[in-house]
């Protein structure tokens, strides 16, 4: 650009100095040739000086003029063409800035409404799941036995009262109120060891029930994993959804209902302290990672990908619920117990646990 414009003012100057020179070429040749007259007092004389001085300057000028005119309408047109030039490149900004607010629009408005959908399937499985769980229904003839004494004669189911009469040999009555499926499950597999327990359980009325809730525990699990995936705010509400489950979720897996892998998700989201994020929800070492950089432990960042390993430690008196977890990173052990963190300490590595996981 800044060649262009001393070009065009080195072709401007040219063009002035040939003009210039042209007239006093003109007018010397012209004094040359004629300088030993006088000057005329003939206007004879002076038109014919006229006519030499325009004949011959009149097509240098005329060229020179048009030379100039030409150079004008190239510098409008490059003026135009510039105007034009940044409009469009305007314009274009103007049509991408609104191209991208609507496609962020239609995102985000496409995210609330899939955050909405899994929202409402979620209310709708474990509204589902909760009531299959808390029904009452008709007590089982394998926990009718669990209530027998050995002075019992006979029972009977009252329909109408929702309970089971008793009759012993004396003719002295007593009930026992019906109760929800999973109540029921829990007394077999308190009064029986594991192998009677599941025995009666694989032949039991509501064995059908437990599968079901089974089921629809595990499409609440996956609907709250796609939920703090999208919406990390939303996990306030993942957590009060699943904790009406600890004790089904417990049973049905000591019942061989549902598997370990299942109770450990479960745990897994009721137990970490912070939100996960679109990225961290299916990775354990980034979610641990995002905790401990929040605390003064390390110096620098951890990175998730220099993790030696993580232990996840079960506590058994809290039907398998998650105690704590152990990372292993720079030659430290960190634990997290009770949602802060600290370094393990010397004593603590002679203690037995019982570890559900260990993540490599």
């Amino acid at each position: 650009m800044k060649k262009t414009k001393n070009l065009e003012k080195n072709v401007t100057l040219a063009v002035i100095v040939i003009a210039i020179l042209s007239i006093v070429a003109t007018v010397a040749f012209y004094g040359y040739r004629f300088s030993q007259y006088d000057l005329s007092y003939k206007t004879q004389n002076w038109a014919e000086f006229g006519s030499y001085f325009g004949g011959v300057l009149s097509p240098i000028l005329t060229f020179i003029t048009l030379i100039i005119l030409i150079r004008q309408i190239k510098t409008s047109q490059d003026a135009t063409d510039a105007q034009i030039a940044s409009a469009k490149i305007s314009t274009d900004a103007q049509i991408q800035s609104v191209q991208d607010s609507t496609k962020a629009q239609i995102k985000h408005l496409q995210e609330s409404r899939e955050i909405e959908l899994i929202v409402t399937e979620l209310n709708h499985v474990s509204s589902i799941a909760f009531d299959m769980m808390t029904e009452v229904r008709q007590m089982p003839k394998a926990n009718i036995k669990l209530l027998f004494t050995p002075n019992t004669a006979r029972w009977d189911h009252d329909y109408g009262n929702k309970l089971v009469i008793f009759i012993d040999k004396d003719k002295n009555k007593f009930n026992a109120q019906w109760e929800g499926s999973i109540l029921y499950l829990k007394s077999i597999l308190e009064h029986y060891n594991e192998e009677d327990a599941l025995a009666i359980i694989n032949k039991h009325e509501h064995v059908h029930i437990y599968q079901s809730i089974s089921s629809l525990i595990g499409h609440m699990i996956l609907h709250c994993y796609k939920l703090v995936g999208l919406d990390p705010t939303s996990y306030s509400l993942v957590r009060t959804k699943l904790s009406k489950f600890y004790d089904a979720i417990y049973y049905l897996n000591k019942a061989k209902f549902v598997d370990d892998d299942l109770v450990f998700d479960f745990h897994l989201l009721q137990s970490i302290a912070r939100p996960l994020g679109r990225k961290e929800i299916f990775s354990l070492n980034d979610i641990l990672c995002n905790e401990i950089n929040d605390t003064d432990l390390f110096i620098e960042t951890v990175n998730s990908s220099e993790v030696e390993s993580i232990e996840i430690e079960m506590n058994n008196e809290q039907k398998g619920c998650i105690k704590r977890f152990i990372v292993q990173y720079d030659g430290r052990e960190i634990v997290r117990e009770h949602g802060k963190w600290r370094d393990m300490l010397p004593n603590e590595k002679a203690f037995e646990v019982n570890r559900l996981k260990k993540w490599q």
